[in-house]
């Protein structure tokens, strides 16, 4: 095979390759915007249920069920960036969150594997830290989901917690820990 050959082979190829991301990254597109409605609709008839429920047993389930699906929401729009990034295009959504209900909303995801296991689950937010922070709340929530899920998935007995202060390095910044036994 002489260079020029090989050359218009290698051209092939990667032209081949390009249209094959591309095709992907629309296809991640359009599943993840699909997706997000059809968990929009979720939201939907949950409320309607809840609505309709008056045992707290129920109310409590419906309640956990409304978190695991925005969990899902998140990991939805974790597909819907993965292809803005390949495109060099993602953007940050800062915007006031209520640091504490984040949190408690990442534990409460995980209750029924961390009861099942015998788990418990901590939570400590420096007193110095006010209520609501700016950022953004999809990035925290993957980031921790991540971490406190894998906590869980490997600790047999104990506890796992998160853990919130301000970092010693520079006081603008929150320092995250995830600790488990």
């Amino acid at each position: 095979m002489c260079i020029r050959d090989r050359d218009k082979s290698l051209k092939n190829t990667l032209q081949i390759q390009m249209a094959q991301n591309a095709y992907k990254d629309q296809l991640m597109g359009v599943v993840s915007h699909d997706m997000r409605n059809l968990v929009n609709n979720f939201f939907g008839f949950l409320k309607r249920l809840k609505e309709q429920v008056h045992s707290q047993d129920c109310i409590h389930l419906l309640d956990e069920a409304q978190t695991c699906g925005q969990f899902l929401h998140v990991l939805l729009s974790d597909l819907a960036d993965s292809v803005q990034i390949s495109k060099g295009v993602l953007k940050i959504q800062k915007n006031y969150v209520n640091l504490r209900e984040c949190l408690e909303n990442t534990l409460k995801i995980f209750s029924s594997q961390a009861n099942q296991k015998g788990l418990k689950r901590l939570l400590y937010v420096s007193k110095e830290i006010s209520e609501c922070i700016y950022t953004d709340k999809n990035r925290l929530m993957q980031v921790l989901l991540n971490l406190v899920g894998n906590s869980i998935k490997f600790t047999s007995k104990g506890f796992v917690s998160i853990q919130v202060e301000r970092s010693t390095q520079d006081p603008n910044c929150l320092k995250f820990t995830v600790k488990d036994t």
